[in-house]
């Protein structure tokens, strides 16, 4: 049988048009015209949390990760964790530095900083 021969999938006979419309479908139908509350996450992200996001691969997570890393630092100083996992968050910062935008490099160095000054305060 050649490849001529076999009937096409079924996912193919669709266009993608429509497999556009049907998303939209799927969205639209929770948006804004309903009166539900969209669910909240049952549990906020911790820190160590955004600490594996600096381990991520795609610069926009890392940057995310330390804008999180930078408000949670700026608003409560959760010292224990912060002298734990000081080298981690130090090095991170610093690859961050190397081979990121300069939007992740100012937020890798304003990190290096407020870990400066929280490492000055251990002292």
């Amino acid at each position: 049988m050649t490849r001529r021969d076999k009937p096409p999938p079924p996912s193919s006979s669709r266009k993608r048009s429509e497999r556009r419309a049907g998303r939209r479908r799927h969205v639209a139908a929770g948006g804004a015209d309903s009166s539900e509350q969209l669910p909240r996450p049952s549990a906020p992200k911790t820190i160590y949390i955004y600490l594996e996001g600096l381990y991520e691969r795609r610069g926009s997570d890392r940057e995310e990760a330390l804008a999180s890393i930078i408000g949670v630092l700026n608003s409560r100083l959760e010292h224990d964790f912060l002298e734990k996992n000081f080298a981690s968050f130090l090095y991170r910062g610093l690859n961050s530095f190397k081979k990121g935008s300069s939007k992740e490099k100012q937020l890798s160095l304003h990190l290096v900083g407020l870990l400066a000054m929280a490492h000055d305060h251990w002292l």
